[in-house]
């Protein structure tokens, strides 16, 4: 049934479906669902080998009859679980906020293993075949275990590269594929075999066509919108063809509403007497990212704009994330100098310069002469024009940021580091602007608070006089200065406030509303007072937000969460990540130990189970932990979360199969381990101590010089952290071959764990400590190594006679 002359090939085809695959999930998930939730499509796919390990350890006997018949079930599986998984996962909805109320722990966790569940059969059955392909191959492992890193790394590129180009639904083939062209190179040349694996694959690759689309779920932002009657704008063609303002890019899917319901929040004052605000919404995945206003409305003279341009009258103005260009059209309204605007999303940039219908509706604000729109990462902008260029007046406007649903991801904009950064392209006078959505309770307002506070300190300014925090009706803004506010600045921003009907909460409360002084006031003073038990007592964490720390969506503490009455919405996802950890773990220990306990064989007569474990799980999630750090870190230099997962585990990938390659080279497996394990510590320990100016570096160079220096950096390690593994299972064959699928049980079950972990653990105690913990797995896993490399030279006469 199975031909296994190109045995290493198809098993490096399926690995690169694996990949391909895996990185669709969290590309799907960041379409249809609120977020990425990118640990769960990680943790699957290493799951799907765990699973797929242990119960090959189960049936060893079973299978050994007849493993060509296994080779080509789980293989014919795979092709059609990953078309079936496609097409379930788009009638699911994952909504975390609405599993408040009673039971809602088991509701999420039942909501979470139900995504597990589905998710894990294509990797389940994918796994299957390469894991099996190691039990029966007789010759050395590392060929074959460099086929299957290649064809990870491979499929990751290609996932990479063609999101480019073809939009997000057609890349589910690259995986289907990638399947299919495995089977058939390992297919016997019997017809019957042939036709079935034909029938098997056209089934797979035509299904999915008849439901191809995939639609964002009735919770997104864009869903509730054409729900109260929102549609997609029409554009009208060259040929008189009449097609919706939408795009697809590697950025997601832009799409440009209007007649939208809900009012502009972008803290309009309630003495606007005006009619109606005329606006367009601009959605990416779904999710609301900003607006268009349209031209000959006044409504800009009643919002915080009006008093950050009195201030700085006819300033040059830097605007930090554009979007829509509200901000743009404030600059030009009050007769700024210049206008630099930053925009990420290029494709945005280009709707707002070359679209005809967009460009008359905002009266052609962005083809002014004064406004130079640039498509740029913001924090790679800033600190490349540090020391060229000076603002009087930055606005940054997270309108994005509003109260939605809580985001896993990390979001270098906010951070200690971001702010000094800003502040530094402030002319002497200059003022930065940060207006942020309200939260209810406030949270992020207070975390804000509290990075200013430390940006401040850093400058030697211990008075509260270079600040102003105001709150509007849907907004929190503040005003931030290198030097002092005047008399005259502070009388006026005093005077525009009231004028405006605004609430300024410090340093001096002027509100209309009592209650302020006991909610807002009182927190931010405590803040800037450094009273530590005010701080305590608030049951959500207001600490500074740094870049070791940069989830500014997460403020709840866990020491405090069965205290509240009622958990915000917005911080239930957070629960997600609790759940999904307690939930791998459970599935880690009984992977662990179950096929020992289960088969009821005793293999301690020649292997010490417990320091297998130690030693497979070990460098399992020590491995995990490293990628997911690296995802988190990275994602700072490339600003997108999928390219961040594309760019990590291709570079991972491949250097692992490089590094697999050279270590072949060692005759005695004990010196390859001892090699890699030393190089790996202390390449990893000089990472956490150079971590922020390695990164400081990257950040100053351009996109494609900052690819670069991502891989390089990634390699290093990389190029070491393949070798334990492939080197233990040769290592460990001499004694037990039985248990090598064991060993892939061990390192798997413990890396599930480890890629949710280290999110939980990163919001915890920061992603240097996260990734300082990986070193103490690889010290673990070393430990274990040596032990039983001293234990089995001195009573296994195997051990001396194969010099392993």
């Amino acid at each position: 049934m199975i031909n296994k002359t190109f045995i290493y090939p198809s098993v490096g085809l399926v690995a690169a479906g694996i990949g391909a695959f895996e990185l669709f999930i969290i590309r799907f998930f960041s379409l249809a669902h609120f977020e990425s939730y990118y640990y769960i499509p990680i943790s699957v796919t290493i799951l799907g080998f765990a699973l797929a390990s242990a119960l090959i350890t189960f049936f060893q006997k079973k299978i050994k009859e007849n493993p060509d018949l296994f080779l080509g079930i789980s293989l014919s599986l795979a092709m059609v679980s990953t078309t079936v998984c496609f097409l379930i996962l788009k009638e699911i909805e994952f909504n975390p906020s609405d599993l408040l109320g009673s039971f809602f722990l088991f509701k999420k966790l039942l909501t979470v293993l139900i995504f597990y569940l589905i998710l894990t059969f294509p990797f389940f059955f994918s796994s299957f075949f390469i894991v099996l392909t190691f039990q029966i191959e007789k010759k050395s492992f590392g060929p074959l275990y460099l086929f299957k890193i290649v064809g990870s790394g491979i499929g990751s590129i290609l996932f990479l590269i063609l999101l480019f180009f073809i939009p997000v639904k057609y890349l589910i083939f690259i995986a289907i594929i990638s399947l299919a062209l495995a089977a058939f190179l390992i297919i016997s040349k019997e017809k019957k075999y042939k036709l079935i694996f034909l029938f098997v694959t056209l089934i797979s690759l035509i299904v999915p066509f008849f439901k191809l689309d995939i639609s964002v779920m009735p919770y997104k932002d864009i869903a509730k919108a054409q729900e109260k009657g929102a549609f997609i704008v029409q554009e009208k063609q060259s040929k008189g063809e009449v097609n919706k303002l939408e795009k697809e890019s590697y950025l997601g899917v832009l799409q440009v509403a209007e007649n939208l319901k809900d009012s502009l929040p972008i803290g309009i004052s309630s003495l606007y007497q005006g009619k109606t605000v005329d606006y367009k919404g601009i959605f990416l995945d779904g999710n609301k990212i900003s607006d268009f206003i349209g031209k000959g409305q006044d409504v800009i003279d009643f919002t915080p704009y009006k008093i950050a341009y009195a201030v700085k009258n006819t300033p040059k103005t830097l605007i930090l994330s554009s979007g829509g260009g509200i901000g743009i059209m404030a600059g030009l309204y009050y007769k700024s100098k210049k206008i630099h605007a930053i925009e990420k999303n290029s494709q945005l940039i280009d709707l707002l310069e070359r679209n005809r219908t967009i460009s008359e509706y905002t009266g052609g604000i962005f083809s002014n002469f004064n406004v130079e729109n640039i498509s740029a990462d913001i924090r790679p902008f800033v600190v490349s024009s540090i020391g060229n260029k000076k603002y009087d007046l930055i606005d940054l406007n997270l309108y994005a940021l509003r109260e939605n649903t809580f985001r896993e991801e990390s979001n270098y904009l906010l951070t200690f580091q971001a702010l000094e950064n800003y502040t530094q392209l402030l002319e002497e006078n200059g003022m930065l602007m940060i207006t942020i959505p309200l939260q209810n309770p406030p949270r992020l307002e207070y975390k804000l608070a509290a990075t200013i506070k430390k940006v401040l300190q850093k400058k030697g300014i211990h008075d509260k006089a270079n600040v102003f925090f105001l709150k509007t009706a849907d907004t929190f803004v503040a005003f931030i200065k290198n030097t002092a506010f005047s008399a005259d600045e502070s009388a006026l921003i005093k005077n525009k406030t009231d004028s405006l009907k605004f609430d300024i909460l410090y340093p001096n409360l002027l509100s209309y509303d009592v209650n302020l002084k006991t909610e807002y006031y009182h927190y931010l003073d405590a803040v800037f007072e450094n009273k530590k038990e005010e701080l305590e007592k608030y049951p959500f964490d207001i600490s500074p937000i740094t870049d070791d720390s940069p989830f500014i969506f997460y403020s709840l503490k866990f020491s405090r969460m069965f205290e509240l009455p009622n958990i915000p919405s917005d911080e239930m996802g957070y629960i997600t990540i609790i759940v999904s950890a307690l939930l791998v773990l459970l599935i880690a220990v009984f992977l662990s130990y179950s096929p020992v306990i289960l088969t009821r064989h005793d293999y301690s007569k020649t292997i010490h189970i417990s320091k297998v474990i130690l030693f497979f799980g070990g460098q399992g999630a020590a491995f995990m932990l490293v990628l997911m750090i690296f995802i988190q870190k990275i994602n700072l230099l490339l600003s997108s979360t999928t390219i961040s997962v594309a760019v990590v585990f291709a570079s991972a990938f491949l250097f692992n199969a490089l590094g697999i390659w050279v270590s072949q080279k060692f005759q005695k497996k004990v010196t390859g381990l001892a090699v890699a394990f030393s190089s790996l510590i202390v390449i990893l320990a000089g990472y956490s101590l150079f971590f922020d100016p390695i990164f400081y570096f990257i950040l100053k160079q351009g996109f494609s010089m900052r690819v670069v220096l991502v891989v390089l950096f990634i390699a290093l390690p990389s190029f070491f952290m393949g070798m334990p593994f492939w080197l233990g299972l040769e290592w460990i064959k001499h004694f037990e071959r039985n248990l090598i699928p064991w060993c892939w049980t061990i390192n798997r079950a413990l890396g599930v764990f480890a890629a949710v972990f280290a999110v939980f653990l990163s919001i915890q105690i920061g992603l240097k400590w996260t990734f300082i913990l990986s070193i103490f797995f690889y010290l673990v896993s070393f430990g274990s190594f040596i032990w039983m490399d001293i234990y089995y030279q001195k009573v296994s006469y195997l051990y001396r006679r194969y010099k392993v």
